[in-house]
């Protein structure tokens, strides 16, 4: 006999679990309940505890044996679960839908899910279910990374169903949008109705809009994304955060460790209000002090009281950890350009528009728009003045997370000037490097660096050179800085990490600067597949002015 309870997990608190046991010893009962992942087992009563989301296929595989299932009702009605008439927009995975279920029953908590789990999604279906419970009227969502803004946009346009707007955003005559001033970000805040409102860090700066904020009364609910990268206190944006305590409900957001790292801590532990004590208490119990004078820190202390503290606060899964993920998830990072890295595009676009007859009857003409291409990943490589990339600013904090989770990445950029400027960014990853120009006896050197040296965390390569024969299962994320014309090849540069010999998911980014000709190239050939008959081998065999212009928008 199988008794099953249904009650609040003793290992996630704020979710409801599934205790099973047995009437008798069966080894072979046992064996099968092994096979589940996240199961835990608890010596003290016998029981083992399995997800809610696992219970029907353990029924299912148990079938032969007599099952009995019992709610405890007494804690069980006490917990808040997803509404049935909620629908969602895109089906979460089963610890998605744990993570949503999890934040209905806790006002304040860290997310701190692996990167690539979908923490995004997980956030805004549970603001949207507030919303829907009468409990937030408006959700601000604030990103520790100003570029993330407009993946935020788009996050939300995918997996939910409400609107969402970025503070600030106001259009040139073409159409284009553009940044506002914070006081333009203050204008919206009092007038936009759209449910999720979004802006970055940095606006906390700014003592006007902090103030508006704080006498904002529709929005009940604030997602601090990236709080990783928000802990200095003393600087005026974290002043900013520390000031806006004023919400019933808070998320920070972050798939970086930081329980081995108090001081990074505080801050959003003080803003989720789950930490009371001021930085200088809070600094002086968890941090050890010697050296001249005895005010040089040597080390953390009292850790143990740190992760009782987060054990009820924090969700944190692993990518390893989580079985129901496909084997490949791609996923876009929308980055903005700064105003000198737009000049200098905008100086290339002119250039292109000047010679567009000439380009359109050229042989090869999408090897004409290399240096527009160029321009949206390093300025550098165009001009001897202005050295700006947005997109390797943004790589740098995704490989420091990835990094901290000890999680390798592969690196593509269709050009040797571009991967040699990131190799340059990230020399502190100690990376390895395949372009044309490494000859052929040194590439497998470097693949055995990467793939057996623990402190090489990076392998960084050309499209051309690294993207075909290759096995690079070290990594489990495959990043983009530009894309292929081809998906072939694209699909190809995928498969080092997606190869035999791969034990986890893969994970691929694909870096757009918003507005430009990335985004065409995207909707082209990734998403409409529309020109796929254009190409035949690199080469386009037929493209019309009116083509050349939809590409360069």
């Amino acid at each position: 006999m199988i008794e099953i309870v249904i009650k609040p997990s003793e290992s996630i608190p704020g979710i409801k679990s599934a205790f099973i046991t047995f009437t008798e010893y069966n080894q072979e009962l046992i064996n099968k309940i092994r096979n589940f992942t996240d199961r835990r087992y608890n010596a003290t009563d016998k029981t083992w505890e399995i997800s809610l989301y696992d219970l029907e296929l353990f029924i299912g595989i148990v079938k032969e044996y007599p099952v009995t299932i019992k709610y405890n009702n007494d804690t069980v009605s006490n917990l808040i679960d997803v509404p049935a008439e909620y629908n969602f927009k895109t089906k979460p995975f089963k610890h998605q839908m744990e993570g949503i279920v999890y934040g209905l029953n806790h006002d304040t908590f860290i997310l701190a899910d692996d990167q690539g789990l979908g923490k995004s999604l997980q956030a805004g279906n549970l603001a949207a279910i507030r919303k829907m419970r009468g409990e937030v009227e408006q959700c601000l969502i604030i990103c520790g990374v100003n570029s993330i803004k407009y993946n935020w946009l788009a996050e939300i346009e995918e997996h939910t169903h409400e609107k969402g707007f970025v503070l600030g955003t106001r259009y040139r005559k073409n159409g284009k949008p553009y940044e506002g001033t914070v006081k333009d970000r203050i204008d919206d805040l009092k007038t936009h109705q759209e449910f999720f409102l979004i802006t970055n860090i940095e606006t906390l700066r700014n003592e006007k809009f902090v103030a508006q904020l704080k006498k904002h009364k529709k929005i009940q609910m604030v997602v601090l994304d990236e709080c990783h990268f928000c802990k200095n206190i003393s600087s005026s944006q974290g002043d900013g955060l520390q000031n806006i305590k004023n919400f019933k409900y808070k998320v920070a957001m972050s798939g970086t460790p930081l329980v081995n790292k108090p001081l990074d801590l505080y801050a959003s532990l003080s803003w989720l209000g789950l930490e009371k004590a001021n930085f200088y208490t809070f600094k002086k119990y968890y941090c050890s002090f010697g050296g001249f004078g005895g005010h040089t820190m040597m080390g953390y202390r009292n850790l143990d009281r740190l992760r009782a503290q987060l054990k009820d606060n924090m969700l944190r899964r692993l990518k390893k950890d989580v079985l129901d993920l496909p084997e490949k998830l791609e996923k876009t990072e929308y980055i903005e350009m700064s105003p000198k890295q737009w000049q200098i595009y905008n100086e290339m676009r002119e250039e292109v528009l000047e010679n567009i007859d000439k380009i359109a009857s050229s042989n090869n003409p999408l090897s004409m728009l290399l240096r527009l291409r160029q321009a949206t990943g390093d300025t550098s490589i165009l001009s001897s003045t202005i050295n700006e990339s947005a997109k390797i600013d943004r790589l740098k904090e995704i490989v420091y997370e990835l990094s901290s989770n000890n999680r390798k990445c592969i690196i593509f950029s269709n050009w040797t000037q571009m991967t040699s400027r990131i190799k340059d960014a990230l020399k502190e990853y100690n990376p390895a490097y395949i372009t044309g120009e490494i000859k052929n006896s040194d590439r497998q050197d470097e693949v055995n660096r990467f793939q057996t040296d623990p402190k090489c965390q990076v392998i960084i390569g050309t499209i051309g050179a690294m993207g075909t024969g290759l096995t690079l299962t070290a990594a489990d994320t495959v990043i983009f800085t530009d894309l292929p014309w081809h998906r072939a090849a694209y699909d190809q540069c995928s498969d080092r990490a997606y190869r035999i010999g791969q034990k986890n998911n893969v994970q691929i980014i694909k870096m757009i600067a918003r507005g430009t000709i990335d985004e065409s190239i995207l909707r082209l050939v990734y998403k409409k597949g529309e020109m796929a008959d254009l190409l035949v081998d690199g080469k386009v065999s037929k493209l019309s002015r009116a083509d050349l212009l939809d590409i360069i928008g």
